[in-house]
């Protein structure tokens, strides 16, 4: 997904990724583009998810990224909403967990 200018958003269920360059990823400048990815596979991948330009960002749950170069690469922000798997890739990266609601 790449976005040129202005707002994009994007879900992605149930989808299983094996053997292309990238599994998931989302590009843009300075206008927001995001992901919500929900029980996806992405192995064997070069990289399982990436964000490129300021305003990247994914949302994942329910998910496993393993036995690619590298799991999360990120200059945009990749949230983690609920239990991943991010193991046994060349390079695991960072999954941003999204903090719980405050109790009020």
């Amino acid at each position: 997904m790449e976005s040129a200018g202005g707002v994009v958003n994007l879900t992605v269920r149930l989808l299983a990724a094996r053997k292309y360059a990238d599994g998931a990823q989302a590009t843009t400048g300075a206008s927001p583009a995001g992901m919500m990815l929900t029980r996806v596979a992405l192995r064997t991948t070069g990289t399982g998810l990436a964000t490129a330009g300021a305003g990247a960002f994914m949302r994942v749950g329910s998910s496993e990224i393993t036995g690619n170069g590298t799991g999360v690469s990120a200059s945009g922000v990749v949230f983690s909403t609920e239990t991943n798997q991010l193991n046994q890739n060349g390079t695991d990266g960072t999954l941003t967990p999204i903090p719980p609601p405050a109790l009020k």
